[in-house]
């Protein structure tokens, strides 16, 4: 583990961790769909953050089989 990691004791925020599974590059298009879809936007900043929009708060409304299929076929392809 970093130093970084542990100088801040960010290994004890709830969801540090949950995405080790995923390869970085999955990840980052994940966000990138998200960001497609207007769930979250990306501020124009030094550092970037992102923030979730009224559709990613209310996601639950929004979100469809449609899309995650989408989404999955996209990851999908992304690894050829």
């Amino acid at each position: 583990m970093p130093d970084k990691v542990k100088d801040k004791s960010l290994e004890n925020v709830e969801g540090f961790g949950k995405l080790k599974e995923l390869k970085r590059e999955d990840i980052e298009f994940i966000i990138r769909w998200l960001i497609d879809k207007k769930f979250i936007l990306e501020t124009r900043e030094y550092y970037p953050v992102l923030h979730p929009t009224y559709e990613g708060v209310h996601y639950g409304s929004i979100m469809n089989k449609k899309l995650l299929m989408d989404l999955k076929q996209r990851l999908e392809g992304s690894e050829c």
